[in-house]
């Protein structure tokens, strides 16, 4: 409950479910981009975390990775993800920014995000995201970057 920083270096590949559930004071996290998987509820209930960037490697935000983490309010969700789960971000009502840094718009679900998020995208990709079945609910909030 008092872990306040964690770095998970490059020599970790895979995350184990609730690994930091209940972290509390947990305000960062660095990932180095090897890591390539989390399992289900890596980061529950994690609500100082506010800010944290998914790793290169990474193919999937599996489900609840972020549940109840109250007072996020940015990711950055690399390019070779390809999935995102529909209770991925469950109860980040702060969650204000998603960056995207892929071209190819992952799977999602219509309630993956629910709180007003905005989207940065790179801007050739843009039309891609708000053609896309389910991104296309989230139109007025895609921004090319």
């Amino acid at each position: 409950a008092n872990l306040k920083s964690l770095h998970i270096p490059g020599n970790v590949t895979f995350v184990g479910q609730q690994a930091l559930c209940g972290c509390i004071s947990l305000e960062e996290v660095t990932i180095h981009d090897d890591v390539s998987e989390f399992d289900i509820c890596v980061f529950d209930n994690c609500t100082s975390l506010k800010e944290i960037v998914l790793p290169e490697a990474l193919y999937e935000v599996t489900e609840a990775l972020f549940l109840n983490c109250t007072n996020l309010k940015k990711v950055t969700i690399k390019e070779n993800v390809t999935m995102i789960a529909g209770n991925s971000f469950e109860g980040c009502r702060s969650l204000e920014t998603v960056i995207l840094t892929g071209t190819v718009p992952p799977s999602i679900r219509k309630e993956t995000f629910r709180y007003g998020t905005v989207f940065h995208v790179p801007a050739e990709a843009v039309e891609a995201y708000k053609e896309s079945p389910v991104w296309s609910t989230h139109a007025p909030n895609i921004i090319g970057i």
